[in-house]
């Protein structure tokens, strides 16, 4: 195949192609956009109403902070599964430096906001990745300089000599810019109106795609600084061409590009088409995916690829084909019917309040025609008040049907789309229903926006992940040194391995972020009771704890627990620990003095020893005399008692004598 027929080929493939300048899906994208920015409907009526609703803009925002809060509260976005035991490790190192790449290096958060939003609004969302090498220049000054520590700095390839200088001695002076390339992918959000995707392709995701093109403006000297050699004077077919979508889009004139063409031919923009088409080109039989980047109808390069770099996701996915249904959509109908009701009961409302009258020939037109507070109204002569010169037309009242039917457009658009209220925090009332009945229908919600989350990781995210590993793994020539988890890291992208199995983190929305963390903490209540018996390790607390921390939504659970080794001894609270350390000085400090006092005494122990005998014989001695003077005692005590009693028995016979002097006493036998 030559360049003429490719050309062709690509040509055919646009004109059919989806999203292709104004065609029908180009407009109903424009027709969502307005619906979003709740611009004029193009019905309107002199004098009355022109007031239009934002339900679209009010689902979209409803459900985007829940979106954007599933993937950007965790503290990894995708991890890679390992393929056997000993690429454990590699696939967490994998893990980390996607992750980090994701999310550091990017401006993840208003790249993920818009991805989002181009698919709530507009059907499917596209996002590019790519691989970009940032040079960064700086001035490096060296003096005092030899001849072999310039012929040294010469040599090396970062630095271009700007200046150099010698003094009279001889040392040199040389000044270089340092030039540093730093490579790493980069995410650019992609307006889906630049996208056009072959009719017949069957996918939400884009890897299998026969024809996909990206069409950007931007000026000659951008395209020139992509490498690619371009005359000022170069065709633009496509230059004036501007889709209603784009025109939607550039909301107000200063947005606009310019069709002028300036003064300076660099500045020049033009469409620069970067088209991704699986043709036979090398007259093989077979197909093969090649990359072609053109303006107009000149080809700037044509050359075989890998892989498209475009990424696409749908909120609602159609079967069996690319473009799926966004919530706008959804809700456009009934934003249109509720404005129509809203310009109804206002009309009726401001009619009643500036009503008309049917007035006569006897009153002045010029005051019936001016209204304001107190006015007068003149009667021509000879006319009276009452007699019905002046009567009030009623309109019929709609206001009381209209503002019902309002209520009745809500509940449809929150059945329809499952954004409700009471997930939104919006409903007063609330309070006064059962707590089992707000929990049925935020759980009914936050599964609709759970199911669009998990359609927006598996086609989208997913792909977008892919990508970026293969073009780490791809483009980087040496080690690099990432900081991840706090500490900096040596990793060596040329040593990966092709991943296909990789899982993307979705979390859930707020209600039910609390009943997981409801459920975990009645896990880890059930643990506390099994570690008794045995059934539970440190390692399983462990990990029940950081998947706490991380529902809670804390990135780094590591600064709140601390993963220790299985074989090490039991760790003690501090408290119980500065007590033990506190004994353990006490029991020192004794054990130190009573060695003092041993060593005292040992020494004292031969000055002592003829004291203690004279000590002994001194109180053996006192004991004996003691002993003596008990006994001598005693014997006193003794012969005290037997004189007593000899006492007593001579008073008894000197009473018997007395006693007998006094009688006769017959000495006869």
């Amino acid at each position: 195949m030559d360049i003429a027929l490719l050309k062709a080929s690509i040509e055919q493939q646009e004109r059919i192609a989806l999203g292709y300048l104004s065609g029908e899906l180009s407009q109903a994208r424009a027709d969502s956009l307005s619906a979003y920015f709740s611009e004029p409907l193009g019905n309107e009526r002199e004098g009355r109403s022109q007031v239009v609703t934002s339900d679209v803009s009010d689902v979209v925002e409803g459900v985007l902070p829940g979106l954007v809060r599933v993937f950007t509260s965790g503290d990894e976005i995708c991890v890679f599964e390992p393929v056997s035991a000993e690429d454990e490790a590699a696939a967490k190192q994998e893990t980390d430096v996607i992750n980090h790449f994701l999310t550091q290096t990017n401006n993840f958060l208003p790249f993920i906001q818009t991805w989002l939003r181009d698919g709530l609004i507009s059907k499917n969302g596209y996002a590019k990745v790519i691989w970009e090498d940032d040079e960064i220049q700086d001035t490096e000054t060296y003096q005092g300089l030899d001849e072999n520590e310039v012929a040294y700095m010469m040599q090396i390839p970062e630095l271009e000599l700007e200046e150099q200088s010698q003094d009279e001695y001889g040392a040199w002076t040389l000044k270089f810019r340092k030039t540093t390339k730093r490579g790493k992918p980069k995410l650019y959000n992609c307006p889906p109106e630049t996208i056009l995707v072959n009719p017949d392709h069957t996918e939400v995701s884009l890897r299998n795609a026969k024809f996909v093109q990206h069409r950007t403006k931007m000026t000659i000297s951008d395209v020139r600084e992509m490498g690619y050699k371009v005359d000022d004077d170069i065709g633009d077919s496509y230059e004036p061409d501007y889709s209603s979508e784009f025109v939607t889009r550039n909301r107000y004139e200063d947005e606009s590009w310019d069709n002028e063409v300036p003064n300076d031919p660099a500045s020049r923009v033009v469409t620069f088409k970067e088209t991704w088409l699986r043709v036979d080109f090398n007259n093989d039989k077979h197909t093969e995916l090649r990359r072609v980047c053109m303006i107009g109808s000149t080809v700037l390069s044509n050359e075989e690829t890998d892989t498209i770099p475009i990424c696409s996701w749908t909120p609602l996915i159609l079967p069996h084909r690319h473009i799926g249904r966004s919530l706008a959509e959804m809700v456009e109908d009934i934003q249109e019917t509720k404005t129509a009701l809203l310009r109804t009961g206002l009309d009726s409302l401001f009619l009643s309040i500036h009503g008309r009258w049917a007035v006569s020939d006897k009153v002045e037109l010029d005051d019936m025609l001016t209204s304001r507070p107190g006015g007068v109204v003149r009667l021509h002569d000879g006319a009276m008040p009452g007699e019905g010169h002046i009567m009030p037309l009623i309109p019929p009242a709609l206001a009381g049907q209209a503002f019902p039917a309002l209520e009745y457009m809500d509940s449809v658009r929150e059945t329809r789309t499952g954004i409700t209220r009471y997930n939104q925090g919006m409903d007063a009332n609330s309070l006064n229903k059962t707590a089992s009945g707000i929990q049925a229908i935020m759980s009914a919600a936050q599964a609709r926006i759970e199911l669009i989350a998990r359609s927006f990781a598996e086609c989208g995210l997913r792909d977008l992940v892919m990508l970026m590993h293969e073009l780490i793994r791809k483009h980087s020539d040496k080690e690099m040194v990432v900081r991840l988890r706090n500490e900096w890291v040596p990793v060596d992208p040329r040593i990966w391995k092709t991943r296909y199995d990789m899982t993307i983190s979705v979390g859930l929305g707020t209600g039910n972020r609390e009943q997981q963390m409801a459920n975990m903490m009645a896990v880890m209540n059930v643990q506390r009771e099994a570690f008794q018996a045995g059934i539970v390790t440190p390692e399983n607390v462990y990990n029940s704890a950081t998947k706490l921390a991380e529902i809670a939504g804390f990135k780094s659970p590591e600064l709140f627990f601390t993963n220790k080794d299985p074989n090490a001894p039991p760790q003690l609270p501090p408290e119980i620990q500065q007590q033990m350390q506190q004994v353990q000085e006490h029991i020192a400090k004794l054990t130190e003095e009573n060695q003092k006092l041993q060593q005292e005494i040992a020494k004292r122990d031969a000055d002592t020893s003829v004291e203690v005998y004279k000590v002994d014989k001194q109180t053996e001695a006192d004991l004996m005399k003691a002993q003596m003077q008990n006994e001598s005692k005693e014997m006193i005590a003794s012969m005290q008692a037997i004189t007593d009693a000899i006492m007593q028995s001579q008073q008894e016979i000197t009473g018997k004598v007395e006693e007998l002097d006094g009688r006769e006493v017959d000495l006869n036998p």
